[in-house]
């Protein structure tokens, strides 16, 4: 599994507005090749907002990456930054008790 969180801020856009272009382009992510799990993040009292994502593998999130929706997501966006790492899953599986990230898979990560 494959971690990518995405952080920031609008340009020209208002909150009301990305709340919009978000609420329209959500359902495309549903289905997306290779995407367990999308959670959409709010810090608008910094005027930042993001996501983090659950890929299943480094490949389908460098895909993603390189995709229309990606890269031209909003031009109402600035100061886009995109991490991504692999997921510990033999921790992540004994530390989640309330979000079921890490299904117990059998080709698990050792670390």
């Amino acid at each position: 599994m494959y971690v990518q969180t995405v952080i920031f801020e609008l340009a020209g856009t208002s909150e009301g507005e990305y709340l919009d272009i978000a609420n329209e382009v959500a359902p495309q992510y549903s289905g997306m090749p290779g995407l367990l799990a999308k959670l959409w993040l709010d810090k608008s009292d910094q005027g930042t907002y993001g996501a983090v994502y659950f890929w299943e593998d480094q490949e389908s999130m460098e895909r993603y990456c390189r995709s229309d929706l990606f890269e031209g997501s909003n031009p109402g966006f600035t100061n886009v930054v995109s991490n991504g790492a692999a997921v510990l899953e033999n921790l992540t599986r004994s530390t989640q008790p309330v979000l079921e990230v890490v299904q117990g898979r059998q080709h698990a990560r050792q670390g």
